[in-house]
């Protein structure tokens, strides 16, 4: 999408780009330009079509920075992850770049005009580097042309279901792609859960850079795994946690194999619905004012009703006393990109840990789950222990 006050300027620039589509020579993706001229059609636009990749904004004068950063601003409220390139003079570039934090990048409006086609070689650069997926595609690679299997499983990519006279029907209801596609940790080359090497190595840091977090982790043990893994991670015998009645058994488990004190906050019933409402700040800021010594909060981010909590205030309160929190967020993995949850998710709220259930409300295999990790005191070699042995 390209912003242009200026509309002479603006159907330029779009026939400029349009020009070079074809000497990019990338039919793998379809290219389209929607050129606007305000703020507000740029938004509708944003709201309305998912598909929009990235904003081309022209900053029209240095004079101008409040309402050209006010556009960048209304843009990332909306869709984060797209990136925004200004144009303008070169001669004022670099203090166009220092207005705002959120420019990917600068182009000077005589670079649009001679070599379009390295500008936009960049953008699509940009979209390539986004796009990447390097477990998946090592994963698919080595499945498809590796013709033998010299590690478990023992079916051996389907060949004795396949040749079997009573079982061959299993192999065919589900495909020669499912059982070649069967391996084994013994695959070097993409890597081990167990230790976030090679290609699982590199999809985890691309997921934790999608998420804002420092590190992310893979568990295909479901998120009852995940928030035991985190527990055993931060609990000791006789540690305070206080946690939410309502949350779920993984959460009262893995607090009894710590062996761990739990104090429980009130779940509140309401009556009328027949729900329960996560547990009142008020009680929460008593609990904590109680116990200082308390080593974590666990509250669950979106009930299973969906109702919501200001996990802000909690975290917040919650770290003046150096206690860390941690938010069971099965159900709300998506809020972090939507704009109007993105102010109640966890990650944005400062939380020290969090699971998601890709597996719920994103897509992904069923018990496939992730954990979100911000805790500047995070023991990265005895969580490993825990990771290892439950996952």
């Amino acid at each position: 999408m390209i912003i242009d006050h200026n509309k002479p300027r603006l159907i330029t620039t779009q026939q400029y780009l349009e020009s070079v589509v074809s000497v990019l020579d990338r039919n793998d993706l379809s290219l389209e330009f929607l050129a606007v001229n305000s703020e507000s059609a740029a938004v509708t636009e944003l709201d309305n079509d998912g598909d929009i990749q990235a904003v081309l904004l022209s900053w029209e004068t240095l004079g101008d920075a409040v309402a050209d950063s006010s556009i960048i601003d209304a843009i990332k409220s909306r869709r984060l992850e797209v990136p925004v390139y200004v144009t303008g003079e070169d001669e004022v570039g670099f203090d166009i770049v220092s207005c705002s934090s959120k420019i990917e990048a600068f182009f000077a409006l005589h670079d649009i005009a001679s070599d379009p086609e390295s500008c936009l070689a960049y953008i699509i650069n940009d979209f390539d580097d986004r796009s990447e997926t390097p477990f998946w595609t090592a994963y698919k690679k080595y499945a498809v042309e590796t013709n033998d299997s010299w590690h478990t499983p023992g079916h051996s990519g389907g060949a004795s279901f396949r040749s079997s006279s009573y079982i061959n029907d299993f192999y065919k209801f589900f495909g020669r792609n499912m059982f070649i596609s069967d391996l084994s940790v013994s695959v070097d080359s993409l890597g081990s859960l167990s230790d976030g090497t090679n290609a699982i190595g590199k999809a985890q840091n691309l997921v934790a850079n999608t998420f804002e977090v420092k590190h992310s982790y893979f568990v295909t043990n479901g998120s009852s795994t995940s928030n035991k893994i985190i527990l055993q991670t931060l609990l000791r015998e006789g540690d305070k946690v206080i946690i939410d009645r309502n949350c779920h058994k993984s959460v009262h488990y893995g607090i009894v194999q710590a062996r761990a004190l739990p104090l429980y906050l009130d779940s509140i019933l309401d009556p009328k619905y027949g729900i329960f409402a996560p547990p009142s700040l008020s009680q929460l800021k008593a609990f904590i004012s109680d116990n200082k010594d308390a080593k974590l909060i666990v509250l669950t981010g979106c009930t299973y009703d969906g109702l919501l909590t200001d996990l802000k205030q909690v975290v917040d309160y919650a770290h003046q006393f150096d206690i860390k929190v941690f938010i069971d967020e099965a159900w709300f993995a998506y809020s972090l990109f939507h704009p109007q949850y993105r102010e109640y998710s966890a990650i944005n709220a400062g939380a020290d840990y969090v699971t998601h259930s890709a597996h719920k409300v994103v897509s992904a295999f069923s018990q496939a789950s992730y954990i979100h990790i911000n805790d500047p005191d995070f023991d990265k070699d005895f969580f490993k222990e825990g990771y290892v042995l439950l996952n």
